[in-house]
């Protein structure tokens, strides 16, 4: 497909039959290719499997958790996925079928908080550099948890557990922002839907930058920032210094107005918010902010897709 073409469409390539493997009562939560071409699923059910593209082979197992997430892939062929109850790291065999090469099981409170899915981990595991897959859990208050993702490791496995956003007010539906050694979290707690943030409501404030140490052995808290971003997936950009955030402040007027808002990556300081417009149109409801090569900044709505770049 051309993209200046203005007649330019989608034409169906291939199409394979995996109801042999998933049942019509499960659904698909995502598929991703790996290093070597292979493609990957999971099932809303926790079926995790992989489908040869050369010869439609399907192999899958099935972990017995629900799996609400995406998943992130490595070129040493590692496959990062999270269920309800677990991290794991999964790698094909001989033969391409999904095994378990580790499972790390993670706090969790049990509690199906207001802004994420089920009651489990919200975030679509985030690797960084060559040495780590991070996520948050479910405990109250809510940790980031950061892993050594090798296949095998001397001493623990879990490099840190931080908590963020405080008791009874934090979780997030969506994947963290990684750099080689920094994460950034956004909150979501209070986003049960579009009507959650209708009549000028918002959600519990918070974004935190956690590093992990020098030595790789631990993790600290950089900076907080009390913005209120109620769904939408945060960006760095690491030319500038910024990370952006689709944000909705609390007003009793009863307008609901949304802001891209520009934090600074080194102290969170709030550098600028661009009003992006106003009612249940511009509500973002979990669509990512996208960076385009022109450094234009794209933000799907519910009313459509919206554009921003400088004057």
């Amino acid at each position: 497909m051309n993209a200046t073409d203005a007649n330019a469409s989608f034409v169906l390539e291939q199409d394979y039959d995996l109801t042999a493997v998933v049942p019509t009562t499960d659904k698909m939560t995502s598929a991703l290719p790996d290093w070597s071409g292979r493609i990957w699923f999971v099932t809303l059910g926790g079926i995790v499997g992989t489908l040869d593209p050369a010869t439609a082979t399907v192999r899958s197992l099935a972990t017995g958790e629900e799996i609400e997430n995406s998943f992130a892939v490595d070129k040493t062929g590692g496959v990062f996925i999270v269920s309800d109850v677990a991290m794991y790291r999964f790698d094909a065999d001989p033969t391409g079928a999904p095994t378990m090469t580790w499972r790390e099981v993670y706090p969790n409170s049990g509690i199906h908080k207001p802004g994420q899915v089920n009651a489990g981990s919200g975030t679509t595991p985030t690797i960084m550099g060559k040495e780590w897959v991070s996520i948050t859990d479910n405990a109250d208050p809510m940790d980031v948890v950061v892993y050594r993702r090798a296949k095998r490791v001397s001493g623990s496995r879990v490099v840190c557990t931080v908590p963020v956003f405080g008791a009874g007010a934090g979780s997030t539906d969506n994947s963290l922002i990684g750099t080689g050694r920094s994460i950034v979290v956004e909150n979501n707690y209070g986003y049960s839907g579009p009507t959650a943030t209708e009549g000028g409501a918002s959600t519990a404030p918070g974004i935190e930058r956690i590093d992990i140490s020098g030595d790789g052995k631990g993790c600290k808290p950089v900076w907080r920032s009390d913005e209120r971003a109620p769904s939408a997936v945060p960006k760095l950009s690491l030319g500038n210094g910024l990370v952006y955030a689709y944000t909705k402040s609390p007003r009793t007027d009863g307008v609901d107005a949304w802001y891209l808002s520009a934090l600074s990556f080194a102290t969170g300081r709030t550098a600028f918010a661009k009003l992006v417009g106003t009612g249940l149109g511009y509500n973002s409801n979990y669509a990512p902010i996208s960076i385009g090569p022109d450094r234009s900044i794209y933000v799907g709505v519910l009313g459509g897709l919206t554009l921003l770049r400088d004057g």
